[in-house]
C-alpha cells in the first residue's frame, strides 16, 4: 500500500475497534462528530487516530483547526477498513444468531408518504413488538450517517458510495381526478390541455420548492393551480373531493382507482419512479433492518412494480 510503512509486523497491525474509528471519522467529517456518534470525547477519538496512523506509518488525514480531510494513504486504508469492519459485524452477526428475535430501536427517515405506508408500518410494528420505531417523515433527503439514521426509504436513485441499497419496487406517478370532476370540466386529451383544468399541486415544506410534474419539455409552466398543499394525503383528499386533476404516487391511488373514487388522466405522460432501503454500507443488516426489509418487501408489492 503505497506509502505504508514496509516493516509493519503482526504487533503492528490495527485492531478491530480502530478501523472502525476510523471510518466513523470519515463518515463524521471530525474528530467530534465520530465522538458523539461513540459517546467518547474528541480528544479520545483523536488519541485513537493518532495511534493508529503511528501504527501504519502514515498520515491519514490532513488535519486543520476548522477542516479535516482523508489523505492518498487514508483513502486507499479507508477501503480496505469499510470491508474488514463490515466482515467483522457479519460474523458478529452470524456467531450471535442470525435468528435472535430482531429488537431494538429502529431509526428510519421516511419521504412525505401516507397509506399504505403508513398501514404497512402499524402492522410491522404490531408483528415486531420488540422493535421500537423512531420515525422521520420529510421531503428533505437526510443524511443517513451524518443524521444518525438506522437507514432510509427514498425514491430515485441513491449514488453515495457510503450506503448500500435494497430496491424494494418502483412506483408510478399518476395524473388523477374524480369522475364528477371529469364529468364537469371534461377529459383532457393532451398535456396542452391541462392548462385550462384546476390542478392540485405540492410544494415541499423544507424549502417551499413547488414539485414539478414530469410531463416533459414544458414541464408544468402552463398548469393552474387551484390548490397547492404540502402533504400527500390532502392532494387525495382534494382530488376525490372533485377539487381538481393531482399528481399521486400510484401506490396512494390504487385502490381509489380500483373502486372509481378517482379515474386516471393521461397515463402515458408520466414515468415510473424507484423506491428503496438505504443503510450504512459499513453495516451489514442487524436482524431489525433484515426485518423490516423482508417485511416491507412483502406487504408494499401489492402497491409497487418490479
Amino acid at each position: 500500500m503505497s506509502g505504508l510503512s514496509c516493516a509493519m509486523t503482526d504487533d503492528d497491525l490495527p485492531d478491530i475497534d480502530s478501523l472502525r474509528t476510523l471510518t466513523r471519522i470519515a463518515d463524521q467529517g471530525s474528530l467530534a462528530g465520530a465522538a458523539r456518534v461513540v459517546g467518547l470525547s474528541p480528544s479520545a477519538i483523536g488519541k485513537t487516530l493518532t495511534r493508529l496512523e503511528a501504527r501504519l506509518g502514515a498520515r491519514l488525514f490532513h488535519r486543520s483547526t476548522r477542516s479535516l480531510s482523508v489523505t492518498e494513504e487514508g483513502t486507499a486504508v479507508l477501503s480496505r477498513a469499510r470491508r474488514i469492519v463490515a466482515e467483522a459485524e457479519a460474523l458478529r452477526l452470524e456467531l450471535s444468531g442470525r435468528h435472535a428475535v430482531p429488537s431494538g430501536r429502529l431509526r428510519l427517515s421516511l419521504p412525505l408518504v401516507g397509506d399504505p405506508f403508513l398501514k404497512v408500518l402499524a402492522s410491522f410494528s404490531l408483528a415486531y413488538p420488540g422493535i421500537d420505531l423512531d420515525l422521520d417523515f420529510s421531503d428533505r433527503q437526510a443524511d443517513i450517517i451524518g443524521d444518525g439514521f438506522d437507514a432510509a426509504i427514498r425514491s430515485g436513485t441513491t449514488r453515495d458510495a457510503r450506503l448500500m441499497t435494497t430496491a424494494l419496487g418502483s412506483f408510478r406517478m399518476e395524473l388523477a381526478a374524480s369522475p364528477a370532476y371529469l364529468a364537469a370540466a371534461g377529459m383532457p386529451q393532451d398535456v396542452a390541455a391541462l392548462a385550462g383544468h384546476r390542478c392540485v399541486g405540492f410544494r415541499f415544506p423544507h424549502d417551499g420548492r413547488l414539485g414539478a410534474w414530469p410531463l416533459g419539455e414544458d414541464g408544468d409552466a402552463d398548469l393552474r393551480y387551484a390548490i397547492l398543499c404540502n402533504n400527500l394525503e390532502a392532494r387525495v383528499a382534494f382530488a376525490v373531493a372533485n377539487a381538481g386533476i393531482a399528481l399521486l404516487p400510484s401506490f396512494a391511488t390504487t385502490e381509489l382507482l380500483a373502486s372509481g373514487a378517482l379515474v386516471r388522466v393521461l397515463p402515458d405522460a408520466v414515468t415510473n419512479v424507484p423506491l428503496a432501503l438505504v443503510w450504512p454500507s459499513s453495516q451489514h443488516l442487524p436482524p431489525k433492518l433484515r426485518a423490516f426489509s423482508q417485511y416491507v418487501l412483502k406487504h408494499l408489492r401489492p402497491y409497487l412494480t418490479d
